[in-house]
């Protein structure tokens, strides 16, 4: 068999509506053995859910159908960690976040894949964000003489190098970030999570098996002792609970519902209710009152921001 491995590129290509981006159509006796994938990314918001489908001699419906590109090439959860081992390597990923341009390689060695008569992949593009991208494939593959491809020949406007968007963090002007408060209590996982449509780029996400009863304690710090009107915005998805909120250990409203499908997004901005507070770290806690009925029992939270506005 010869050696075959070709690239080509595609620029300005939109996320929605989401479409399968093929990598490689051969036709004739061959074995398919790796790939490389470049993206230009212009948010931090993940690009990476989309499937592998694989199609071999002929077949209608893929014969490999994967769980996501970021599992295809080797790791999970969108990281944007460097990294290189035996038959796969995340070789750039410029950040913040998952910003910017990012290069992956997957290699078929242990589990090539033979074809006979023909061999289609196509990599779905799922992304997070409603964007514009540009890619790049590097396909690698043995074949027997007299096979054929899908790739056309590379002309110049194909490898001029197109400038990435200047990367503009978002913020609400003297928000206290969910993210940068301290964890003074409670049970699950609260970290720090990327987000494009957040304040600042990021949130606090609250996970990992809560129950309703749960409570987490986060501390905030105010500069100047005095009476304030709390406003905060949170995160809705399909997996979030029903919050109640209390500053100081005083009920701030109704109780929250952060149930939303499809996808995540920002809820709006809330008006939580007025009271004083004193110079120094203050808490705010969230108590799991529940979940929608129509929600996965997973009763995560997100925490955008707090805003603090003088009462009058």
């Amino acid at each position: 068999m010869h050696f075959h491995a070709k690239w080509r590129s595609a620029f300005d290509v939109a996320t929605e509506p989401k479409i399968d981006w093929n990598y490689i159509v051969a036709k004739g006796s061959g074995v398919f053995v790796g790939a490389t994938f470049s993206i230009d990314n212009p948010v931090v918001d993940w690009w990476g859910e989309g499937d592998e489908k694989i199609y071999v001699d002929g077949e209608k419906f893929p014969g490999y159908f994967g769980t996501g590109t970021e599992d295809y090439y080797g790791y999970g959860w969108c990281s944007t960690n460097l990294f290189t081992h035996a038959y796969h390597n995340q070789s750039r990923c410029d950040g913040p976040g998952n910003y910017g341009r990012t290069s992956v390689n997957r290699w078929h060695i242990l589990d090539r894949i033979p074809f006979q008569k023909d061999f289609r992949f196509d990599m779905e593009l799922w992304h997070w964000a409603r964007c514009r991208v540009n890619m790049a494939l590097l396909a690698y593959w043995y074949a027997r003489p007299g096979a054929t491809d899908s790739f056309t020949p590379i002309t110049a406007g194909d490898v001029v190098l197109r400038p990435m968007p200047a990367f503009h963090v978002p913020g609400v002007k003297e928000a206290i970030e969910g993210e940068s408060m301290s964890v003074i209590s409670g049970t699950g996982v609260p970290r720090s999570q990327l987000w494009g449509t957040s304040s600042a780029g990021a949130h606090l996400w609250w996970s990992g098996g809560q129950r309703p009863g749960d409570t987490l304690v986060l501390g905030f710090n105010v500069e100047k002792t005095g009476r304030y009107t709390v406003k905060a915005q949170l995160l809705k998805a399909v997996d979030y609970g029903i919050t109640q909120i209390l500053v100081n250990g005083a009920k701030m409203g109704d109780p929250i519902d952060c149930y939303h499908e499809p996808g995540v997004q920002a809820g709006p901005p809330l008006e939580l209710g007025s009271l004083d507070l004193r110079a120094g770290e203050n808490t705010i806690a969230f108590v799991i009152i529940g979940a929608n009925p129509k929600a996965k029992k997973a009763y995560m939270i997100g925490l955008d921001y707090l805003l603090l506005v003088p009462a009058k």
